[in-house]
Formats: structure tokens, C-alpha cells, sequence
């Protein structure tokens, strides 16, 4: 049976001073911890899959964080954060808004160049 939740932590890490930051400075980590531990301790492991990533894209305001099959975006940068997420989205089935990623940050990632990609010679 598949999992009830899917979630994606992202815990990019860039070098320092580039211009995107990275979501491994904005507690990442500690965030991806932070939900494995929440996942545990109601032995949730087949009801909830938590996968760490690479860059999502968006990562200006926190850690980047999705929740699927929802498809909700979050933007946290601590682990009580992660918490009140585990607790009201994951087992009460509410998002929790204060966190949600701004919509217009999810629409930073560039499109195919005009003319489209050339592959090859």
C-alpha cells in the first residue's frame, strides 16, 4: 500500500556566498531530523514517506518542504516548524498557511530559451 503522505526536504548545500543561499544554511537538516523523528515516534513509516533532496528551486525564504499528494509547498526555517507541520498537515489533514510557500516563489524557475533547447552538433 502506498504511503498517505510523501515529503520532500530539501538540504541543498551551495558554496558560501552565493547569491541563492541554500537551504542547508536555513536549518535543512535539522528540519529533515526533525520529521524523521515525528515519522518515528508514531511508528508512521509506512504511512509516511520523508525523502531529503538536492535544490527544488524556490529556497529564498527557508528550507523548501513538499507535501504530497497534496502538492503544498512550505518555506520554514526551524524544526518547531517542522513540528506544528507533522502535526496539523501530516496527521490532522490542515496545511498549516503561515508557512506555505508564496506562490510567486514558485515561479522563479526559468523556462526553456525561446528558440527551445538544441541538442547536439
Amino acid at each position: 500500500m502506498p504511503p498517505k503522505h510523501h515529503i520532500f526536504v530539501c538540504t541543498n548545500q551551495r558554496p558560501p556566498g552565493h547569491p541563492r543561499g541554500c537551504c542547508a544554511d536555513k536549518q535543512g537538516l535539522n528540519i529533515y531530523f526533525t520529521l524523521l523523528e515525528e515519522m518515528g515516534k508514531r511508528m508512521m513509516h509506512n504511512d509516511c514517506f520523508i525523502t531529503e533532496t538536492k535544490c527544488m528551486g524556490p529556497c529564498l525564504a527557508g528550507s523548501a518542504v513538499v507535501v504530497y499528494p497534496d502538492a503544498v509547498w512550505y518555506s520554514i526555517q526551524d524544526p518547531d516548524a517542522a513540528r506544528e507541520i507533522f502535526e496539523s498537515h501530516i496527521l490532522g489533514g490542515t496545511p498549516v498557511d503561515k508557512y506555505r510557500m508564496p506562490e510567486e516563489a514558485l515561479n522563479i524557475m526559468p523556462g526553456p530559451p525561446a528558440g527551445g533547447i538544441q541538442l547536439g552538433g
